[in-house]
């Protein structure tokens, strides 16, 4: 009796899931399939896709269409290659420590092509990126199996998610930052096409060595991807005598572009890492190495805490990939792990070059700042690689082994996937005010003759926004060729009236400068903030400040009508640093400007 009820329970659990599926097949015409490897690859390039678009989205609605920071010295290499006078020289010339040749070209030709469109520059670096993911991709179905398969769809999901990352804001929406787009697109295809044995030897090398090349005259990172190579082809199954002579070739090439990189290169030591630092703080290149590699997981933390969480992040990130390597070496995976492997090393290579080169920038500010998160990605995308490649089982492995292995590569998916999504969100919001502000900087592009040129720089001016870089003037080197480029059309001759009937105004400075966050990074300023009364429509909604006694308009503020019911006036409101406002003293008279009239109405104070 025992044994039949033993064998009539399943039975009959059997037959009550066969009418419960049969009741489904009533109810929906889809037919109910096991979820196979094809349907998980559908599924998976439909979430990758979906993460692709959502970076597209966000450069569409964050971008701003205007020049910002470097991009207003290239008006002059936008103009010469306009007028058929470029030569070699003209995009080989430095930048900083950089040979920039390819994105200057890039640049240069699709300003002239779109008409200086900013935000269509942006695509051209999303496109690249799609480029490199796709190739990506198709390398993460190498690594899948039917035993993996729900590991490897969080695993790809969570590639995507940080290859993709709004983390990256800086570089999405700054069209001259094509070039960190560029390289790593270089990178991806050189160590993957050269790990690929289906090709022949002499396609994998000349193929690595061209896309190094490339990606060697588009800045110093560049020349990272030859380390990249050399690491991952040594690993390959191919026959020794193969692989010395091909890193033997790798090593010729990488010699001949680096003497051709750094021949009458200048170098400025001003923000390189210095041995007196080394000397009293031997710590700080430590915590700003692995600070880099933990930076774009911690990118929601704020500012303030961010150098004090990245670094612990990062050193946890760079023993577990030790330990990736050290179980991949001894289940004898190098082979599969190759690729991924160089694309660690790059990223590991960058923050080395970037502590050395820019730890001078300060951490808050600069060197936990946004662009650098680009080239720490392909680390975190081989990890999780490495995590499904020790997924795949080998002769006599413990099935309790492998279900931890899938666990924990399930968990580190989940763990980057989560955080890239808090990084998002922090990077949008933080978009938004910068887009703002950005955005109100653009609006008065016309008015740039009128503002003084002695505020023309600096932080917290009129065009600060434009350019973040402290006491870098742009108004005649920037503004006014993209004026005399016909993108803008400056305002001039205008007439400046004394008073309108019903114009009012009234202000207040600040006792004392207050911690502000300024372009979302921490700061003090005085807050000025007043009240226009009767202004009309036809007065644009932007109020202009000038100092009384001087002629130039030290800043300017969008005016905003209260939301309460019957609230006279429009509101404003202005920070200005103390180099714009010393000792927070001084007195102010608005104006507003008229189109029609071309004239500004000066807000008699109530």
């Amino acid at each position: 009796m025992r044994s039949c009820k033993a064998t009539f329970a399943p039975r009959l659990f059997q037959s009550r899931v066969n009418a419960a599926l049969s009741f489904f097949h009533l109810l929906c015409p889809i037919p109910v399939a096991r979820f196979t490897m094809r349907n998980l690859d559908k599924v998976a390039v439909l979430i990758c896709s979906l993460i692709a678009l959502a970076s597209l989205v966000f450069i569409v609605s964050q971008g701003v269409n205007v020049p910002f920071s470097d991009e207003w010295w290239y008006s002059g290499l936008v103009r010469t290659l306009a007028s058929g006078k470029a030569t070699f020289n003209t995009f080989w010339v430095q930048n900083n420590e950089h040979r920039m040749a390819i994105p200057k070209l890039e640049f240069a030709t699709l300003a002239i092509l779109t008409g200086w469109n900013s935000k269509m520059m942006m695509f051209a670096g999303w496109i690249v990126m799609m480029g490199a993911f796709s190739f990506l991709f198709a390398q993460f179905r190498n690594i899948l199996n039917g035993k993996n398969s729900a590991s490897w769809l969080i695993g790809v999901t969570a590639a995507a998610a940080i290859f993709f990352s709004f983390v990256q804001y800086e570089n999405w929406l700054w069209a001259y930052q094509f070039t960190f787009f560029f390289i790593q697109g270089c990178v991806v295809l050189g160590v993957f096409l050269l790990c690929d044995s289906r090709y022949g030897l002499g396609f994998r090398l000349l193929a690595s060595c061209l896309l190094s090349a490339l990606a060697s005259i588009s800045s110093a990172q560049g020349l990272l991807a030859w380390p990249a190579l050399v690491g991952s082809f040594s690993l390959t199954q191919t026959s020794i005598r193969k692989r010395l002579a091909g890193i033997l070739f790798l090593l010729i090439a990488a010699t001949v572009i680096f003497s051709i990189y750094f021949y009458h290169l200048n170098r400025s030591p001003d923000l390189q890492l210095r041995s007196e630092q080394l000397m009293t703080k031997p710590q700080l290149p430590i915590i700003a190495f692995f600070g880099l590699i933990g930076n774009p997981l911690v990118f929601w933390v704020p500012y303030e805490h961010r150098p004090h969480r990245a670094w612990v992040v990062g050193f946890l990130l760079t023993l577990l990939f030790l330990g990736m390597l050290k179980l991949v070496a001894r289940e004898r995976k190098l082979a599969t792990a190759a690729p991924w492997i160089g694309l660690g090393i790059f990223s590991l290579g960058f923050c080395a070059m970037t502590t050395y080169g820019r730890i001078g920038l300060g951490f808050t500010g600069g060197f936990l700042a946004s662009r650098y998160t680009t080239h720490v990605t392909p680390l975190l995308v081989s990890m999780l690689a490495l995590t499904l490649i020790l997924t795949q089982r080998y002769p006599g492995m413990e099935s309790r082994r492998l279900r931890t292995r899938k666990i924990f590569s399930t968990g580190f998916g989940c763990f980057i996937l989560f955080l890239t999504i808090l990084g998002d969100i922090t990077a949008f919001q933080r978009t938004a005010i910068q887009k703002n502000e950005r955005s109100f900087a653009k609006s008065i592009l016309p008015f740039c003759l009128l503002f003084n040129p002695e505020v023309d720089g600096l932080k917290m001016g009129p065009y600060y926004p434009l350019c973040p870089l402290q006491n870098k003037s742009i108004i005649k080197i920037g503004i006014q060729p993209f004026c005399n480029q016909e993108h803008i059309r400056p305002i001039t001759n205008c007439k400046f009236v004394d008073s309108l009937p019903g114009l009012y105004s009234t202000y207040s400075i600040s006792r004392t400068m207050i911690p502000v966050r300024y372009l979302e990074i921490p700061d003090h300023g005085w807050l000025v903030t007043g009240k226009i009364f009767g202004a009309s429509e036809r007065l644009r909604d932007i109020v202009f400040i000038r100092k009384s006694g001087e002629d130039g308009f030290i800043t300017a503020a969008p005016l905003v009508s209260r939301q309460e019911k019957g609230a006279p006036g429009k509101d404003w409101q202005v920070f200005l640093s103390d180099a714009m406002l010393p000792g927070g003293n001084a007195e102010f008279s608005l104006w507003l400007f008229d189109s029609s009239s071309n004239s500004f109405f000066k807000a008699t104070p109530r």
